[in-house]
């Protein structure tokens, strides 16, 4: 057997043997500094302050994620830069406040008086509450 092919063998063993304990290092890395980056812009959605990490994203105030994710890292890069430059134009939403702001132009908790409705033929409408 040839010296690289023993050295091919030796390196695929070797990742076998470890492969698991180095993903599960990433995701608890990955995880310490995601927890890091929601406690440094303030812990909770700024629409309708949902605490469970879990819920939480973060959100381009000026809807430009699709620029600045070709301009910046990903994964932990970006939780990285996140941390080290908190920058202003990044909030702290949770899905469901974040899905709506994309989807609707704004979050129903924004809105006074009105909610955001989908009407039988999936028409999507505003229907003004009258009282609580």
């Amino acid at each position: 057997m040839a010296y690289t092919e023993a050295r091919r063998r030796a390196a695929h063993k070797h990742y076998q043997n470890h492969h698991q304990s180095w993903i599960d290092y990433q995701r608890e890395y990955r995880r310490r500094l995601r927890l890091r980056a929601i406690e440094l812009y303030g812990g909770k959605c700024v629409c309708c302050g949902e605490t469970r990490r879990q819920f939480l994203a973060f959100d381009h105030i000026s809807d430009d994620g699709y620029q600045d994710r070709h301009r910046k890292k990903r994964g932990s890069g970006w939780l990285n830069y996140l941390i080290k430059d908190h920058p202003n134009d990044i909030q702290l939403l949770c899905h469901n406040c974040n899905t709506a702001k994309a989807y609707y132009g704004q979050c129903p908790h924004q809105e006074s008086n009105e909610a955001i409705y989908f009407d039988s033929t999936k028409q999507v409408g505003k229907r003004i509450f009258l009282g609580e």
